[in-house]
């Protein structure tokens, strides 16, 4: 009998969090149409072509050659994360204040040498 209403309870508390998920996804959609809203107002082309596009993405209106172009900067992304081809850069970076760098130091940047994933990943996407 005990056995039944363990079951009954698991199955109860499963439920609670899918119920608990779902509100914290309304919230968070709630929050970011909003946002969305504000960047839309702000009467400028750029915050308009912005909001455009967060608004696709939002609602998953990516056509087909838009994802297909996502899908190749995506998988260019990870081969250059996945190189470990060295480079000499020019980083203007932010460093440590013991370097005691000076002003003309830091506008001409500091020459450094880092693989190709090292600099791709310092940049990455999260799609």
């Amino acid at each position: 009998m005990i056995g039944k209403y363990m079951k009954v309870a698991g199955r109860l508390f499963h439920n609670m969090k899918q119920i608990l998920y779902i509100i914290r996804y309304m919230i968070i959609y709630k929050k970011t149409r909003k946002e969305i809203s504000r960047l839309y107002s702000e009467n400028n082309a750029v915050s308009k072509s912005l909001s455009n596009v967060f608004n696709a993405i939002l609602e998953k209106r990516i056509s087909m050659e838009e994802r297909v172009w996502i899908e190749k900067i995506e998988s260019l992304r990870n081969e250059l994360n996945a190189s470990s081809t060295k480079i000499t850069i020019a980083d203007y970076g932010a460093v440590s204040p013991d370097l005691n760098l000076k002003a003309e130091e830091m506008y001409r940047g500091r020459v450094v040498t880092k693989t190709i994933g090292e600099v791709s990943l310092a940049s990455k996407s999260s799609m």
